[in-house]
């Protein structure tokens, strides 16, 4: 059997696949989409919420890949980068160590680089999607170093250190919010240490919550309404900075204090974000489970009507492929040709010779 894959509508047109992070609703997903419909050379680009991706179509004679993760990070999301460790020779002089830098800061798809003249060793952030290590050794080689690859860091999986910064938050949130609800429920029903009522304390441990754990809810509402979205990060910041700040006046006046609804608010919302980011670890893993299945190589058909084995990022738009009976599909495409089988039914009737 035989596909075909599908002409891309505009051959000047790049399309790239980034992961982005924090993304926690359908509005999320509607402000980076509209954010980069607004970017001059940007064709299309649509945002999975499930997945955390996005895939963009994109002219690069009017937009650069940079131009697009800025646009991205403006808003308050984070384009997810792998972190790999290469041991490189002859950085111990300067110059050295500057041209290497140069040479790895050309390359598509590199967030950043950090280079250790004494160990002679080089951390490069790569963005999910764009970076290749075999091809930053290649470079790095045809500017004259000889790079290793050491590891991938350890510990190092964006989705990993999403999932323990929003364990931590939720921990650190839940610690200084326990002392604020002891001191409300003093004030109801009198009971426990009257120490913990004491309005100065609630309003320190409040205020940890608010510009600590609860400090990433005001950061991306600030950077979304700068460009004219509203999502629920505007909601939770204007909500819980509107009763701490009231509780902060009635501080001074004695009027009633509201501190345990900005620290449960917060609490309540990253609990929800932690098990979200652990609902979507699982998803992840399972869709990764999914695309290990897929061929590695596939048979193209050349020029003179031969088939060669290639690789799957060699595919391009145009070829046909030849796929032989039990194989997995390589990509999508147009059957062309191919030998249908007969009914289970009259293959279990037909003799044995």
């Amino acid at each position: 059997m035989a596909s075909h894959i599908l002409e891309s509508p505009d051959a000047a047109d790049q399309g790239i696949a980034l992961d982005i992070g924090g993304m926690t609703c359908a509005t999320c997903v509607n402000s980076i989409e509209k954010a980069l419909s607004h970017v001059q050379g940007v064709d299309q680009a649509r945002v999975n919420l499930a997945l955390e991706r996005a895939n963009i179509s994109f002219n690069p004679e009017f937009v650069t890949v940079p131009k697009i993760i800025q646009t991205i990070t403006d808003l308050g999301y984070k384009v997810r980068a792998d972190t790999i460790t290469l041991a490189v020779a002859g950085l111990d002089e300067e110059p050295l160590r500057e041209r290497a830098e140069r040479a790895v800061q050309e390359m598509p798809g590199v967030a950043g680089v950090h280079t250790n003249m004494a160990t002679g060793r080089m951390t490069v952030d790569l963005i999910r999607g764009l970076g290749d290590t075999e091809a930053l050794i290649a470079h790095l080689k045809a500017a004259g170093f000889t790079a290793q690859l050491i590891r991938e860091a350890e510990g190092t999986d964006p989705r990993l250190l999403e999932l323990k910064s929003a364990r931590r938050r939720l921990g650190w949130s839940i610690g200084l919010t326990i002392p604020v609800w002891l001191g409300m429920f003093y004030d109801l029903f009198h009971l426990g240490p009257s120490w913990m009522a004491n309005g100065w304390m609630l309003a320190v441990f409040a205020t940890i919550v608010q510009w600590g754990p609860g400090w990433g809810f005001t950061q991306r509402a600030w950077m979304n309404l700068r460009h004219k979205n509203a999502n629920m990060d505007v909601l939770v910041a204007t909500g819980t900075l509107a009763a701490w700040t009231l509780s902060l006046y009635d501080l001074m006046v004695a009027g009633p204090l509201y501190f345990d609804s900005s620290a449960t608010v917060i609490t309540l919302i990253l609990m929800g974000k932690y098990f979200e980011a652990v609902a979507k670890g699982k998803t992840g893993a399972a869709i990764s489970e999914l695309l290990a299945l897929r061929p590695r190589d596939a048979r193209r058909q050349t020029v003179d009507g031969q088939w060669e084995t290639v690789p799957m990022d060699s595919i391009a738009t145009g070829d046909i492929l030849q796929v032989l009976a039990g194989e997995r599909i390589a990509v999508d495409g147009v059957v062309t040709e191919g030998v249908k089988f007969p009914p289970a039914q009259d293959v279990a009737s037909a003799p044995l010779c």
